[in-house]
């Protein structure tokens, strides 16, 4: 959310200038920084719907540019685009280099391999205005825990900003010269739509809602809407009647600001609450009105003009402040935001302002020194990919460990991707094994296919990606069609063998309906049918289930607390006692309902004459009482209560070798061939 001076009101001669959007930009970045510090104040955090401070930006930002556009065009009938964006170009990339370039050692000392490498590549996006695209295609939901540790992250909507310039310039000019008189309904109408995009998907795709501009357009063109309006109506509306609506417009602001909360869906219909108020304050224009006084202070206008560099510098002190000693206390956190002032200030005075004048900085000198600055980030970005993150610099222990869980759960479904026409196609020599369930079957397709030369006998299969046991309930006519396409596949009509390796429990076949039919019920239809059809039906009993800890998983506490403790990453023997400690926590938090469903599911296949496979002491050792949580050299096991990450399913595979697991499937088609 980068909330910057974008263009003073004194950008031309002819646009007078408005204190009060000054005002107005101070609100939106005060309200983000308190949002991103997460300050608990009497045991709530009374800041959580801050992230509409971006929005109130877009809206300020749409106007101001369309200002200028509109008052050129309309004047000068032509638009520079030289000038347009070697003025954006002055206003953007001097503080964006600085903040890069001044966190360089900061990044090299305090992040780990994989987040260094995706720091890198956030520095090179954000300098050709895409870091949005990147952040949304590698990062978990804004807001969550593990964003807050990307120093970068907040240059997401820089690109969104730069996208609409690059956008609505051209917009404009088609649309001045062809249907000057209907420029306003097409931006309403544009509007419109894109409004109605954020809404269609912001409960199906919230990170692709929230990170590119489809979904953003309506706010900056809301802006320029108001633009266009005071452009033809040469008015100020001034009137005493209108003042209430700038009063109504800050009272939603606020509204917006205490009330959204993470789970409120943004941006959606709830957005115009902040939208609608931020343009009520901007389209009715009243210099003497209590608003404009209000928002018009001074103290309120010199923080709007700092405020592009409060922003750049807050979440990078912030999110390293973070890394390297674990949340801040609320003084800390008082005296981070001290710094970030007088960051802010010495930044506008000797960079922001200099760099935006031509006279103390021509354009040539200005285009040298941007290329060579963009020559040395992408040079830094690509070294810092091309050595994998430089690992040397944590020669042991915690190199490997990515906070993330969103960047291990992209992978999830990797090999069933990788091998579908593998996985689709039974094989004609060898015995083929399907392996049936829902996410957590994943776990043993995953580990079964990376060691596939280790079970040379078989072929594995799996024709849907998600199989849940309540489906195949026959009393329930709604998922007949499932079933029958599962049955008639000719992967299952190959299979010799079943493995049923899933989430046995009592959940609905399809969480979309209001009533379904649990595993449970169908269990008893899905096991006699298999029987029926010749299958050998090996069950697998659930994995190990870690309960969260402070709503982390086990690796990501002991991490947590390993920073709250100023440890030394780079000792092994440091690495293995919290590794140690991570172990014994993970099985005091073991989920032990799961180890008497496993028990229930072992006497189930006893009983029915069915093979059982326990997965659960691949990674408990109830002896010991201990479960793994880290992999040897330091890769995290899971990336939530259960499901493994890569370097997990690589363990489990070979944990799966050691319990000749190999031995285990031919002795199952051995004896029925018997």
């Amino acid at each position: 959310m980068t909330l910057k001076p974008q263009e003073s009101s004194v950008s031309s001669s002819n646009l007078s200038y408005r204190p009060e959007i000054d005002g107005l930009r101070a609100l939106a970045v005060i309200s983000v920084i308190l949002y991103h510090a997460q300050f608990t104040i009497l045991g709530q955090d009374w800041f959580v719907g801050g992230y509409i401070g971006v929005d109130i930006f877009f809206v300020i930002s749409g106007y101001l540019i369309a200002r200028i556009i509109f008052s050129e065009l309309n004047e000068e009938k032509s638009f520079n685009f030289i000038n347009f964006y070697e003025r954006r170009a002055r206003r953007i990339l001097p503080m964006l280099f600085l903040v890069i370039f001044s966190c360089i050692l900061f990044a090299w000392k305090t992040l780990l391999p994989t987040q260094l490498i995706e720091y890198a590549q956030s520095n090179a996006a954000a300098i050709v205005f895409s870091s949005n695209i990147l952040f949304y295609l590698t990062t978990t939901q804004y807001g969550a825990e593990s964003a807050l540790l990307k120093p970068f992250l907040h240059t997401w909507s820089l690109a969104v900003e730069e996208q609409f310039y690059i956008i609505f310039p051209i917009i404009s000019i088609f649309s001045f010269k062809l249907f000057r008189n209907t420029l306003i309904f097409i931006l309403i109408l544009l509007s419109i739509v894109s409004l109605q995009f954020a809404e269609m998907i912001a409960g199906t795709n919230p990170d692709f809602n929230f990170y590119l501009p489809f979904s953003r357009f309506w706010e900056l063109a809301t802006g320029s809407i108001l633009a266009y309006r005071e452009m033809i109506s040469r008015s100020n509306c001034s009137s005493k009647r209108l003042e209430i609506f700038p009063i109504i417009g800050l009272v939603l602001v606020i509204y917006s600001i205490f009330t959204f909360r993470s789970d409120t869906p943004h941006p959606s219909y709830h957005t115009l609450i902040p939208v609608l108020g931020v343009a009520a304050i901007i389209g009715i224009r009243s210099t003497n009105g209590p608003i404009a006084k209000l928002l018009g202070n001074r103290l309120l206008v010199w923080i709007g003009l700092v405020s592009y560099s409060a922003y750049m510098w807050h979440y990078p002190v912030l999110a390293f402040s973070r890394l390297k000693w674990g949340e801040p206390s609320n003084l800390e956190k008082l005296l981070l935001l001290v710094f970030i002032a007088a960051l802010s200030i010495a930044s506008y005075f000797f960079i922001e302002k200099p760099s935006r004048n031509r006279k103390k900085l021509p354009s040539r000198p200005f285009w040298l020194i941007t290329s060579i600055c963009m020559i040395v980030s992408f040079s830094l970005a690509g070294a810092a990919y091309h050595f994998n993150g430089f690992p040397a610099r944590i020669p042991v222990g915690w190199k490997n460990f990515e906070p993330d869980a969103g960047v291990l759960q992209k992978s999830f479904w990797s090999v069933y991707w990788k091998n579908e026409d593998y996985l689709h196609t039974p094989s004609k020599n060898k015995t083929n094994v399907y392996i049936f369930g829902n996410s957590h079957s994943s776990d043993v397709l995953s580990a079964l296919m990376i060691r596939r030369d280790q079970y040379s006998d078989f072929h594995f299969l799996k024709s849907e990606r998600y199989e849940q046991i309540g489906c195949f309930d026959e009393d329930d006519a709604r998922f007949s069609n499932q079933r029958d396409k599962f049955y008639n596949s000719e992967t299952y009509k190959a299979s010799k063998i079943i493995i049923i390796a899933t989430k046995l429990s009592d959940v609905y076949c399809d969480k979309s309906v209001e009533k379904g039919h649990p595993d449970s019920s169908g269990l008893k239809y899905f096991i006699p049918r298999l029987q029926k059809d010749g299958k050998i039906i090996l069950i697998m009993g659930n994995t190990a289930f870690i309960k969260p800890i402070d709503g982390k998983t086990v690796a990501d506490y002991v991490f947590s607390q390993a920073q709250n403790d100023g440890i030394d990453f780079s000792s092994g023997e440091v690495f293995r006692l919290y590794r140690m400690r991570a172990e014994a926590l993970a099985f005091s938090n073991l989920d032990l309902g799961n180890v008497v469903k496993n028990k229930e599911l072992e006497n189930f296949a006893k009983a029915n004459g069915l093979g059982y496979f326990e997965r659960l002491p691949l990674f408990c050792d109830f002896s010991a009482e201990t479960c793994a949580v880290f992999t040897a050299d330091g890769h995290k096991i899971r990336y939530d209560y259960g499901h493994l990450t890569d370097h997990g399913r690589e363990y489990f595979a070979d944990e799966l070798l050691k319990a000749n697991f190999p031995d285990v499937l031919r002795k199952l088609s051995f004896e029925k061939n018997r």
